[in-house]
């Protein structure tokens, strides 16, 4: 029988001795080990842990790739991969780039104008408008739960930002 995800993040959890509070600090930092620096604090993270693991809202892919790199698991394989070694650790060779992955520094040429928003506050208000229109994409194409996520994650720029 297939376990849920609640109950598979749970087991994997206690699989290794972590209380919510320990699950939260492995998350922020897998969080920060992948270049994220967004994550909330230890308190609100470890509501969110409770909120996922009591079933009652959804893990966003984001989340998933932290818990993934927390417990040492190749990328994608969130729900699905088996307990069978939960002492293993996440610096292996599955959480790196995909070939011919490049850095944007390494993209960037000499000598060439940096384009794009020129502070925080154009970035997160162009990223709410992006997750505003990618909500909306969602909703016409059926995935409502992707909907709400992506409209919520929106909201949260504007936030960050005061912008009503």
């Amino acid at each position: 029988m297939a376990q849920t995800v609640p109950a598979w993040s749970h087991q994997q959890r206690l699989a290794r001795g972590w209380p919510v509070a320990e699950m939260a600090r492995q998350l922020r930092k897998a969080a920060r080990d992948g270049g994220d620096r967004t994550v909330p604090g230890n308190d609100a993270m470890s509501r969110s842990i409770r909120r996922w693991e009591s079933g009652t809202g959804g893990v966003s892919e984001r989340h998933q790739l932290h818990y993934c790199r927390a417990f040492g698991l190749p990328a994608g394989q969130f729900g699905l991969a088996a307990l069978s070694n939960p002492n293993r650790r996440p610096n292996g060779p599955n959480l790196r780039p995909a070939r011919g992955a490049a850095s944007s520094a390494a993209l960037a040429a000499p000598g060439l104008r940096r384009q794009g928003p020129r502070d925080t506050v154009d970035l997160y208000f162009l990223l709410g408008g992006i997750n505003g229109l990618m909500s909306q994409a969602a909703q016409d194409l059926g995935y409502s739960l992707a909907a709400e996520e992506l409209a919520r994650a929106g909201w949260a720029y504007a936030n960050v930002i005061d912008h009503q």
